[in-house]
């Protein structure tokens, strides 16, 4: 809960989809962890937010740059398991939001 004002770091999925989308995220899908059931790309934090009732959302900081994911994806997705594509469009994304 919040009064005016939102700070979300959150992981988000299809970075190149710039339509609200959500990556499910089968069993263990993601990083073999079971308890990550999905994961929405900021088009789609963005509309829930605002669906919520958040009038204002910022996109503030996405990490790694996307030089860091383009590079280090080889060797993510054979620690992850992961496709190479798919872990080049996962991420991590700050969002502000004000009501």
């Amino acid at each position: 809960m919040t009064k005016d004002q939102l700070i979300l770091e959150t992981h988000v999925d299809l970075l190149w989809n710039r339509r609200p989308a959500i990556a499910f995220y089968a069993d263990d899908e993601l990083h073999r962890d079971s308890t990550n059931w999905c994961g929405p790309n900021p088009a789609a934090v963005t509309a829930m937010l605002r669906t919520v009732g958040f009038r204002k959302v910022e996109r503030i900081s996405t990490f790694p740059s996307r030089f860091h994911r383009l590079a280090y994806a080889p060797l993510d997705a054979r620690r992850t398991g992961n496709p190479l594509l798919a872990q080049a469009q996962q991420t991590r994304v700050v969002f502000h939001a004000w009501r």
